[in-house]
Parts: structure tokens; C-alpha cells; sequence
């Protein structure tokens, strides 16, 4: 007779699988920022320039209509495309983490308009005379940062990707020069930049 017991039915070892560890995304990322000077804005130039060009009123943009109308006498609707504004254009841009740009994963931009001006708005005495108030250089500074942190975490959305290098070039004409160098300093010292400092841990320790 055979004996039949617990023993005889042993579970087989139970085997752990490796675990695989996540996959991290390392890119590194340069920014260029380019501010306009004293009530310089390409933006309303365009909308100058459109009107002025337009054979057939009918094909502008209604609003675009609408507002050259109401701001045309503005200096920063009468003024040309500064250096700053041109080289802006110039400066090529890549979102596609496939195409490198001198060893740099994403290339990115912006263009910040200069004091004293809002885009497709009359121009503002106290920005462009003082430099102080909602189109003043401190303003400049924080509509930079904000642009900044706004299309880098559009452009890399996914929180677990570190960023090892985040190089940052400004640029800046008249008082827009002032926005550059007070945007530099807040990127170091100041807490502006803490949106990507906290989404991306690389940022700030290093």
C-alpha cells in the first residue's frame, strides 16, 4: 500500500522574476529668450505691416482690423523689427527628441516683447517711461520665466524624465537687455523657475 501524505504533494519553488527596472529618459535642453526693447513688439508690427500690405481689406483678419485701427498711432505698431525680434527668427528650434542640436535633445525658444507694450493693445506711459507696472521690466522678466517653464513642460510633459543640462541663453535690446540680465539672475537665485525644479530633479542640483 502506498502511503499518501502532504509531503508527497510539495508545491513547486516559487521562482521571483527579476525585476526590470524603469526606464529613465535623460535629455538635456536649451532655452533661448529674447526680449524686445522699450516699446518694441513684433507682434503689433505684423499686424501694421498686414494691413498695410493687405490688397483686399476683406481678406485681413477682422480683429486684426479692429485693433490697427483703434492702436495704429502707437509707437509700437509705427516702429520696425529690432535685431533682437530678427535674430529670434533665425535661431532654429527642435521639439524632436530624435534630432539633436549641438548635443542638446530639445532646442527651444520665445520672444518677449518689449516694455511698455502688449501685444494687439495701446501702449502703456508708465511701462515705457518708467519701466515699472504690468508692461514694465520686472513683468518682462516674470512673462519670460513663465514662457519658459509653460513650453518646457509642454515639450517634455512626462515628470519622471530628468533633465541633466538646462542651458539658458538670453538676449535683450534697450530695456529688454535690464529683463535679460534680471531673468538670468532669477533662473539661478530666484524661486520663478520652481515648476521645473520640482518636476525635474536634476534641475537645481547640479
Amino acid at each position: 500500500m502506498t502511503e499518501l501524505s502532504e509531503k508527497s504533494f510539495d508545491s513547486p519553488p516559487i521562482v521571483e522574476e527579476p525585476e526590470i527596472p524603469e526606464t529613465v529618459k535623460h535629455i538635456k535642453v536649451r532655452f533661448s529668450v529674447f526680449f524686445d526693447g522699450t516699446l518694441n513688439n513684433r507682434n503689433n508690427i505684423d499686424t501694421r505691416l498686414a494691413f498695410e500690405k493687405a490688397s483686399d481689406l476683406s481678406k485681413l483678419d477682422f480683429e486684426k482690423h479692429k485693433i490697427y485701427r483703434k492702436c495704429k498711432t502707437e509707437d509700437s505698431f509705427k516702429a520696425d523689427y529690432t535685431n533682437v525680434a530678427t535674430m529670434e527668427g533665425y535661431v532654429k528650434d527642435s521639439t524632436d527628441l530624435a534630432e539633436k542640436i549641438n548635443g542638446y535633445d530639445l532646442t527651444l525658444k520665445t520672444y518677449i516683447d518689449g516694455s511698455g507694450t502688449e501685444d494687439d493693445d495701446k501702449d502703456s506711459a508708465i511701462g515705457y517711461g518708467l519701466g515699472w507696472g504690468p508692461t514694465g521690466v520686472r513683468a518682462k522678466t516674470k512673462k519670460g520665466m513663465d514662457k519658459v517653464v509653460f513650453i518646457t513642460t509642454k515639450e517634455v510633459p512626462d515628470p519622471t524624465t530628468i533633465i541633466d543640462l538646462l542651458t539658458i541663453d538670453a538676449f535683450g535690446f534697450s530695456r529688454g537687455a535690464t529683463s535679460a540680465r534680471n531673468f538670468i539672475y532669477e533662473a539661478l537665485f530666484g524661486d520663478k523657475l520652481a515648476p521645473l525644479k520640482e518636476q525635474f530633479a536634476a534641475i537645481g542640483k547640479r
